[in-house]
């Protein structure tokens, strides 16, 4: 990805297909993390992508927004990182 996409769609959702954090299965990009956090758990809810762990972060500084992990039995566990505001 070159400079100008990342100044346009800062946000990164890197879905896992193992908990360790190796096995990549789809990247995505949004504007905001305040748009990107709700999406990560509707696929996580219907297991778009078949991923167990997916990690929201800002490519411009780096920050982590929330960690997202489906257990065994199909339940979510949303872990935010920092506060997520409208806008952001």
């Amino acid at each position: 990805m070159n400079d100008e996409t990342t100044r346009m769609l800062p946000i990164k959702t890197v879905y896992y297909g193992d908990r360790r954090a190796k096995a990549i299965v789809r990247i995505n990009h949004a504007l905001t993390a305040f748009k990107a956090v709700p999406l990560v758990i509707m696929h996580m809810q219907t297991n778009d992508y078949e991923a167990v762990l997916a990690e929201v972060f800002d490519l411009s500084n780096g920050d982590l927004h929330a960690i997202i992990s489906r257990k065994m039995d199909g339940t979510l566990m949303t872990v935010f990182k920092r506060e997520v505001h409208k806008g952001e």
